[in-house]
Order: structure tokens, then C-alpha cells, then sequence
């Protein structure tokens, strides 16, 4: 049954090699320790019905003597103890070391799965529903941790059950067998229980994902839900959903809890069937019936804990499976213009924008042999109605996406790929560029460094009070505490401070006051001298602020 998993438990196991070993060798004394506890029944059961000494019993007292110490019921007391103790240490030890395993495995998942997001093609990326993304991040990735932990209990109980049977194999074999014999029909329904599960742990990831999905649709269009009085619908829509996800983890949790106690029963109705069979119709010594048993009694909760990790990590394997594939996916399509190299300082007077076409998978040419000129120290504005493929033209001057046919390229210096020299020198403030819940300094510098002089005066410049240059509070969800025109001066600000050779501004201005427009527009000229500036718009009047209009 194991064998479809075998690749994800061999990455699973070897994800960390040196702490794999660690347990592995916690493990092995952890089952030497349960050999030799199960053993001491024999002398303390021959020693309190002061019978003779078995072959278990009589090799132990030959350890005893060659130690130096005499096999009496309390040295073999002492010696049960000493060796229960080594379990639970060596339990607690293999623990701690799994939960480090688990501890940098998901740091290592999801530093992974982070940054393959970020350095993903754009297009492709823009596909991906954000929900789904999350969803995978945080559930998801509890699930693949989980699953790790899991796989390495069920080796520990499975390693430690396999060294017990083999005890007790020595011990009586037609006890063993007869207790196999008794066990095997359980595998059957443990089997189809566990195939339950599988589907049943399936349907977790997906409730999941739709759930979020859901819940992040809802928080996206809260405005548009109150506003237009759909608060009701929209909660009975969303709580199905909640529905869904809960029952489908009820029925997983339902589905282990049965495969657990059915094994339980059986192997208690196992042992009663083997004292009756091995006492009325084998004539087993009773020494042996009773070593049999505790061998048994140890032996039982290893399985069932065994099978109850097993029918866990089927529960959870889902959640590895998503979190890898997304990753090897979002891999396979990583954009190499943008995911790596240094800033370039080189002069270039203009961007030539030579024959270009582009087009999406499965549509017809959105641009189409385009070609124009950018020229440094200009404000140019692309003017287009809504698609007629302007924001396809930015994305590309951007790098985001490479135009199917044609080339972008810098004069002079045209020999400098031009996706090189954008690296690390571009400013963008698009209609959808947001704050983070940052303090307003920390918004614009953005995860870099900047000198806090400069942002000061960059605030003032842009007619923000000094409240802003001190204040240390966050700015709430996308900047909800401030209003649309604060944003927007300090989205311009955050791409300002970086000193950028290309500076981007998509629809930047839309439903903005007059006032804050002009302030703006006034330092976009003040600063025009250093940069290439582009404005991507649909205002006809846009004549009025540009020094050259491009027609999309």
C-alpha cells in the first residue's frame, strides 16, 4: 500500500539527513530498550511463582552474573525500571528532534513556495487565484508539516513493533503465529478504512481552497455587499462553504477514530482467544503464555499508533502534494529578466520601442508591429481607450512579459539588454499599488534603505504635515486610515526615494482632487530632467501634461 508514496516519504525522511540519522539511532535504542523490558517478565514471573527458570530467564541471569550482580526480584525490578526510563528519554529526545526536523522543514517549504511566488512569470502568476495561494501558504503548508511528523511516528512504532515480533518470535512461535493468524483479517478492513481516508482527506484541500477563496471575495467586495443590502446572501453563500470544510474533516476524523478502536477491539479479542487456545489445546508453558502477553500488550498500542499515524498521514498528504506542485509550477515558469542581477548606472537618452507583438495564450494579437520612441527628461503619456492594449505595452516596458515578436532596446548603449537595465531602476505607482500595514516611513521605503532626511522632504514637498514625518503608527489595511490623495503622494514618494532611472505611473491620478493632482503633476516636472517618465492614461486631456502622447 505504501509503494504510490514511497517518493514522498523518501523526500519526506531524507529532508534533513543528519537529524533523520539522530532518530534512527534514538529509534534502535528505543527498541533495544523495549526487548529487554518485555524480557524481565520472564524472571520476575519465575521468580515470584518460584518456579523454574525458563531460557529467557536463565540467559538474563547470565547477564546478571557476568555484570556482577545477582538476578533476585529486585535487581530485576531496578532493571525494568532503568530501561523504562531509557524509553521515555529516548521518546522525548526522538520527539524533539522531529519537531526540529518538522520546525526547518517548514521554514525551508515555505521559504520556497514565497519566493517562487515572487519571481514568477507575471502573466502566469496573474492567473493563479490569490486565495488558492494563501489557502496552500497557511493550511496547506500545517498539512505538509504535519505530515513529516507523522511519517516519522509511524517508523518509530513500526520499527519498535517489528523488533518485538521478532522477540517474540524466539520466544514462541506458535503463539505468534496464532496471534498473525487472528490479526490478518483486520488488514482488510484497515485497508478499505484507509482508502476512505484518502478520499476523504481530498476533499479537506479542496473545501479548503474554496473556503478562502470565498472568504477573500467577500473581504475583497465587503463595500459593494453592504452597500447594495446582499449582507445575508452573501453570508448564507460563504457558511455553506464553511459547512462543507468542517463535515469533510468530521468524516476523516470519523474514519480514523473507527479504524483505530476496530483494531483495538480485535487485538484484545486476540489475546483472549490466544490464552484460551494456547492453554486448552497448545499446552504452552504458562511462563511463555505470560511473556507472549506483555510482549503483546507492548506490542498493541505501537500498532495501532502505528496505524493511526498511517491513516493521519494520508489525511494530511494532500497538503505536501499541493505546496510542492505549486512550487515546481511556479518554478517552471520564472521570469529570469527580473529574478536576478544588479542595478546598472549607464546614460541613456531614449527607450525605442522597435516592431513589437504580443499576444495571450489563446487570444489574437493584442499589440500588433507597434513601434515609438521614450525619450529621458519627457513626460510621455500612452493614451488609449480601455483595451486597446496600453497596459500590455507597460507590462512589457515594465519587463514583466517579453513581446512575442519585435525588441525593446536603449540608445546609445543599444548592446545593454534592456531588461538589464531596468533591474532595481524602476518607480511604479499603479491604480491597484497599495500600502502595507507599515508605519508610513516603512511604506515608502519599501524593504530598502533610505535616508529618513530625505523622506522628510520628500513630505513636505508633497504638502504633507509634519504629522506625517513623526508618525509611528500603521496605516491600517492598505492605508485605509488615510485618505485616497495621502496615498497616492506617498506611493509616489516610495517610488521617488529609490532615485529611479524609469518612473511608471498607470492611471495614478484617476478620481484624485484637483489640488492633489497638481501637486503631482508639479513635481513629475521638477524631476523630469533625471528620468524617463511614462504615464499610462485614458484622459483626453492628458495633452495639457504631457511633453509627447503616444497613441495605443
Amino acid at each position: 500500500m505504501l509503494s504510490k508514496y514511497y517518493p514522498v516519504i523518501k523526500k519526506l525522511v531524507f529532508s534533513n539527513k543528519k537529524y533523520s540519522f539522530m532518530i534512527f539511532i534514538s529509534i534502535t535504542l528505543m527498541n533495544f530498550s523495549e526487548i529487554v523490558l518485555v524480557s524481565l517478565i520472564a524472571p520476575i514471573y519465575d521468580l515470584l511463582s518460584e518456579t523454574e527458570f525458563n531460557f529467557i530467564s536463565k540467559y538474563i541471569n547470565s547477564i546478571f552474573i557476568k555484570i556482577g550482580f545477582e538476578l533476585n526480584i529486585i535487581s530485576a525490578s531496578v532493571a525494568l525500571i532503568i530501561f523504562g526510563l531509557i524509553i521515555s528519554i529516548m521518546r522525548l529526545y526522538s520527539s524533539w528532534l522531529v519537531y526540529t526536523v518538522k520546525n526547518n522543514f517548514m521554514f525551508d517549504l515555505s521559504s520556497k513556495f514565497t519566493l517562487s511566488t515572487l519571481k514568477a512569470d507575471y502573466n502566469k502568476l496573474s492567473k493563479e487565484n490569490s486565495g488558492n495561494l494563501i489557502n496552500i501558504l497557511t493550511l496547506e503548508m500545517e498539512r505538509a508539516g504535519g505530515s513529516l511528523l507523522i511519517i516519522f511516528n509511524f517508523f518509530r512504532d513500526l520499527i519498535l513493533s517489528l523488533g518485538l515480533i521478532f522477540f517474540l518470535a524466539i520466544v514462541s512461535l506458535k503463539l505468534l503465529i496464532l496471534f498473525i493468524l487472528i490479526f490478518l483479517p483486520l488488514t482488510l478492513l484497515i485497508r478499505y478504512l484507509h482508502n476512505r481516508i484518502e478520499i476523504a482527506s481530498s476533499k479537506i484541500s479542496t473545501s479548503n481552497r474554496v473556503f478562502l477563496n470565498h472568504i477573500k471575495e467577500i473581504f475583497d467586495n465587503i463595500k459593494d455587499i453592504k452597500s447594495m443590502s446582499v449582507v445575508d446572501n452573501s453570508y448564507n453563500w460563504v457558511i455553506k462553504d464553511a459547512g462543507s470544510r468542517l463535515n469533510a474533516y468530521k468524516e476523516a476524523s470519523i474514519l480514523s477514530a473507527i479504524a483505530e478502536n476496530v483494531q483495538h477491539f480485535i487485538m484484545l479479542l486476540g489475546l483472549g482467544v490466544i490464552v484460551i487456545l494456547s492453554k486448552v489445546y497448545l499446552l504452552i508453558p504458562s511462563a511463555e503464555i505470560i511473556l507472549v502477553i506483555g510482549g503483546i500488550v507492548r506490542l498493541s498500542p505501537k500498532i495501532t499508533s502505528a496505524q493511526r499515524s498511517l491513516a493521519e498521514f494520508l489525511t494530511l498528504l494532500p497538503g505536501f502534494n499541493l505546496v510542492t506542485s505549486m512550487v515546481s509550477k511556479l518554478d517552471k515558469t520564472q521570469n529570469i529578466n527580473i529574478s536576478k542581477g544588479s542595478k546598472i548606472d549607464l546614460v541613456a537618452k531614449s527607450i525605442n520601442v522597435n516592431n513589437i507583438s504580443f499576444k495571450y495564450d489563446g487570444s489574437s494579437e493584442i499589440i500588433k508591429n507597434f513601434s515609438c520612441q521614450i525619450n529621458k527628461g519627457e513626460i510621455t503619456a500612452i493614451y488609449g481607450k480601455s483595451g486597446s492594449g496600453k497596459s500590455t505595452l507597460l507590462n512589457m516596458l515594465l519587463g514583466l512579459i517579453n513581446p512575442h515578436k519585435g525588441e525593446i532596446i536603449l540608445s546609445p548603449n543599444s548592446e545593454t539588454p534592456y531588461h538589464e537595465y531596468i533591474f532595481d531602476n524602476v518607480g511604479y505607482l499603479g491604480q491597484e499599488s497599495g500600502l502595507f500595514d507599515f508605519t508610513i516611513k516603512e511604506n515608502i521605503k519599501f524593504f530598502n534603505d533610505a535616508d529618513n532626511s530625505e523622506i522628510d522632504q520628500l513630505l513636505k514637498e508633497f504638502d504633507l504635515d509634519s504629522r506625517f514625518i513623526l508618525d509611528e503608527e500603521l496605516v491600517g489595511d492598505k492605508g485605509i486610515s488615510l485618505s485616497a490623495g495621502q496615498r497616492q503622494r506617498i506611493l509616489l514618494i516610495r517610488s521617488l526615494i529609490k532615485k529611479p532611472h524609469l518612473l511608471f505611473l498607470d492611471e495614478a491620478t484617476n478620481n484624485l482632487d484637483k489640488k492633489t493632482e497638481n501637486i503631482i503633476y508639479q513635481k513629475l516636472n521638477d524631476v523630469k530632467k533625471d528620468m524617463f517618465i511614462i504615464l499610462i492614461t485614458h484622459n483626453k486631456n492628458v495633452e495639457e501634461i504631457a511633453d509627447k502622447v503616444i497613441y495605443v
